[in-house]
């Protein structure tokens, strides 16, 4: 994956689930609670630095439903994280 900070590992997650979302989607508050944990994660707990990657993960949406060329600039983002040894939020 990306050779990123898990704060923006879960940045990311959120700006994903926020593309092209619904304003009224049930995901959007999900979303930006997300993105306010990861703007502040230096002050966050461990415990809640844990609880908000595991939901972030959960919620990372599937690939199958992005264009093609997003997909493949995630691909690419994989493939260069890993080859640094970081893994990142998994994504299906």
């Amino acid at each position: 994956m990306r050779n990123t900070t898990p704060a923006a590992d879960v940045a990311f997650v959120a700006d994903l689930m926020l593309c092209g979302a619904d304003p009224a989607s049930p995901e959007r508050p999900l979303a930006e609670l997300l993105n306010y944990l990861a703007a502040n994660w230096d002050q966050l707990p461990t415990v809640l630095k844990d609880h908000t990657l595991a939901v972030a993960t959960a919620h990372a949406p599937s690939r199958t439903g992005m264009p093609p060329r997003l997909q493949e600039a995630l691909a690419i983002m994989d493939r260069r994280g890993t080859e640094h040894g970081h893994e990142g939020l998994r994504r299906p």
